[in-house]
């Protein structure tokens, strides 16, 4: 009896010892007398040794014929074994019949298993009935289906009756909402009642608040730059506004963008009935009777997007743009998309109305006058049929892959601030040129001088083809009587 109590008192000290980090005092009880014959100690010099990184030393110690039936000492030896990269040796161990059913060890081969990416096997293992009920393995299956992007099946897992209660399970299922970002969720199961009053989970609530808030910014941005990009190219609906209820003020910014597109008057309605809400918002109210200058005044003739996406602090989404561009040339349909092109562009000032309609003056791509080409407006040319006989077509839909081209160059020159103004009116220009008729020999002749000198003299990224091609123009004089 005294000798148990002997002992229990050296182990006591061991660990007292172990826990200030006075490993050599406590390695001086550990006598090769008590070791000899005491497993319980041996066991806890084993552990002062790897925690001082003597694996070799200590997997002496585990090779000792006393120790082979000892379970405890048995996963020591597992861990210096994975230590020491040896997982063939530790997973002989693993298999044992003495260990198999030790649930400790079972996990410990599950680790090694995921340590050599052998995912399949360890899931084989963890999906055993047999430890359906353990944590530990529990755990490492819901870590195995993360690392595989199971994570609908890991969150099947975290959902058992069994894990609810467990914090490490909770925490994982918390990571994981959080990955697909979930955060609501994963900030209610912070704030349930088992999780209140852990630290840890006070951090993570922090944290998703944070993030719960920047996703919720992020998708209203990502929101209202789609509805400004769909608005600039024509593809949209006033229908489809309900779905910015949540954003009054960004939804009605982007309605009077609308409006100012399609119906000024409407525009112009609409501000007139929200200017009451913002009487006591000094910067939103300034906002709203700026709009409306706007669009009562001449500016409004020259449709600009940039004034709207700096009230809403948000740009073009130019993917979007190009795709919703492209649609509209696979589909046929002319894109009237009104951009910022490049300073470097050979393009007049716009037309003004009258000049569109009836003009005897040559307007030249380059802003030269250029007697070449000086044709009369006024008329078609005197080759052309009657005009109640032919159907009249205009220039863009001759120039289709052209148009669509410059436009192209046009669009990426209006992301730029510094070439934004110049690249709007050059849209303009080009729009006006498209709407006149193709046997108009002086629209004509004006849309060959402009591909022309884009083709020889300007500089345009590689992704955009621009090309003339002379037989074309003289295939095109001869269909058209030009």
């Amino acid at each position: 009896m005294d000798d148990i109590l002997d002992i229990i008192t050296i182990s006591k000290q061991i660990k007292q010892l172990t826990r200030q980090r006075r490993y050599q005092e406590a390695l001086e009880l550990c006598t090769n007398d008590i070791c000899s014959t005491n497993l319980i100690i041996l066991s806890q010099k084993i552990s002062i040794l790897m925690k001082q990184g003597k694996y070799q030393e200590a997997l002496e110690l585990c090779n000792q014929d006393i120790c082979e039936t000892d379970l405890p000492i048995l996963s020591q030896k597992i861990t210096i074994l994975t230590q020491l990269e040896k997982y063939e040796e530790a997973l002989k161990i693993c298999d044992l019949e003495l260990c198999r059913e030790h649930f400790p060890i079972v996990s410990q081969k599950v680790t090694i298993l995921m340590q050599q990416n052998r995912y399949e096997e360890a899931l084989k293992i963890c999906n055993s009935e047999n430890y359906s009920t353990f944590l530990p393995i529990l755990s490492q299956k819901i870590t195995i289906l993360t690392q595989q992007n199971r994570y609908e099946e890991a969150l099947n897992v975290c959902n058992l009756e069994i894990c609810r209660t467990c914090l490490p399970i909770v925490s994982q299922k918390i990571t994981i909402l959080t990955q697909l970002g979930r955060y609501k969720e994963a900030l209610n199961e912070c704030t349930e009642t088992r999780c209140k009053q852990e630290y840890t989970f006070s951090i993570y609530k922090t944290k998703l608040q944070d993030k719960l808030k920047d996703s919720m910014l992020q998708q209203k941005n990502s929101m209202v730059s789609d509805f400004l990009t769909r608005i600039y190219t024509n593809d949209i609906n006033v229908e489809e506004f309900s779905q910015l209820q949540d954003y009054s003020w960004e939804q009605l910014i982007l309605l009077i963008a609308y409006y100012e597109k399609n119906n000024v008057k409407l525009g112009l309605q609409l501000i007139k009935e929200q200017l009451p809400q913002y009487e006591n918002d000094i910067s939103k109210k300034k906002v709203l009777n700026q709009l409306k200058a706007r669009l009562i005044s001449k500016k409004s003739k020259i449709y600009d997007i940039t004034i709207y996406s700096n009230i809403l602090c948000t740009y073009i989404n130019t993917d979007l743009a190009l795709e919703l561009m492209q649609k509209q040339q696979d589909q046929e349909t002319p894109v009237v998309m009104k951009s910022e092109p490049d300073p470097c562009l050979p393009i007049s000032k716009p037309m003004t109305k009258e000049k569109s309609k009836k003009s005897s003056h040559m307007i030249a791509v380059t802003g030269v006058k250029n007697n070449r080409y000086t044709q009369s407006s006024t008329s078609y040319s005197s080759a052309k049929l009657d005009n109640t006989s032919v159907q009249d077509v205009h220039i863009k839909d001759v120039f289709q892959e052209e148009f669509f081209e410059i436009e192209k160059y046009l669009y990426c020159a209006m992301q730029q601030m510094k070439t934004q103004r110049k690249a709007i009116q050059a849209w303009d220009i080009l729009e006006q040129i498209g709407e006149n008729s193709i046997y108009n020999k002086r629209s004509f002749h004006q849309m060959v001088n402009l591909l022309y000198r884009l083709c020889g003299t300007i500089e345009v990224p590689s992704s955009i083809s621009i090309s003339i091609d002379s037989e074309k123009v003289k295939t095109l004089q001869q269909k058209y009587n030009i």
